[in-house]
């Protein structure tokens, strides 16, 4: 296996992709155990929901 593949960089995107929806969990966390504000919730979860598409689709892209 070689350094800089195709394969090498979907790994990565795979990892990046799980580390992304623990941090969606965690925000989910936050705000039920009261941490986060409903408002301030709602904007980061947007972002990151945006973020995970765009991942999503960065490995279909990779995958074809």
């Amino acid at each position: 296996m070689g350094k800089n593949t195709t394969k090498e960089l979907l790994s990565f995107t795979y990892n990046a992709r799980g580390s992304l929806s623990e941090t969606i969990y965690h925000l989910i966390l936050g705000k039920d155990l009261g941490y986060i504000k409903e408002a301030e919730f709602n904007g980061l979860y947007d972002r990151y929901n945006g973020l995970a598409k765009g991942v999503n689709v960065f490995i279909s892209k990779l995958k074809s």
